[in-house]
């Protein structure tokens, strides 16, 4: 099966010759403001989800959002949030507890910071709490970010896999 550059499809950047990655032992970066066990993020999250399968189930359900689609999801997590004031009590800012919530409901959960970080080329998931980067050609374990559980794993890789056509199941959990 030839080897599919995820990092590089989401960003869309075409895969570079690159070095074998060196391991190196885990080396934490700055934790993020906010993880998944934060039971206001989860609070917040949990409530914004169900509001918007009733609301928005069409737009969930698609693995690729428009540029349209996204800004309208964006606005109405916004809505929900703020007609919610008591969800967003813990949280620094409106803004960013939108953007948390985005990422978990739309986008690529607890990798999306990742991707989102340039410097990173690679990001190897193993299970829920094992995610692995390669970071200048250095394989290096990455302990702040974790999945709620393995199901959680399974439904961001099929967004992430789900529109190129990569078979990822039970039955082939292996995807390169």
């Amino acid at each position: 099966m030839p080897s599919v550059d995820v990092l590089g499809r989401l960003r869309g950047v075409r895969p570079g010759g690159a070095s074998a990655p060196q391991t190196t032992e885990p080396e934490a970066l700055p934790a993020p403001p906010h993880t998944w066990e934060d039971p206001a993020l989860k609070q917040a999250t949990a409530f914004v989800q169900d509001c918007l399968r009733r609301d928005c189930g069409d737009l969930l359900r698609s693995s690729v959002l428009s540029q349209e689609a996204r800004a309208e999801l964006r606005l109405r997590i916004r809505q929900i949030l703020a007609e919610n004031p008591a969800l967003a009590q813990a949280q620094t800012g409106l803004q960013e507890l939108v953007d948390q919530v985005y990422d978990y409901v739309a986008g690529l959960g607890p990798l999306q910071p990742l991707v989102d970080r340039p410097e990173i080329s690679e990001i190897m998931v193993n299970r829920w709490d094992d995610v692995w980067i390669e970071q200048d050609g250095r394989l290096v374990r990455e302990p702040t970010v974790r999945f709620r559980d393995d199901l959680h794993v399974f439904y961001v890789t099929q967004r992430v896999l789900g529109p190129i056509g990569v078979p990822f199941s039970a039955a082939t959990p292996l995807a390169s």
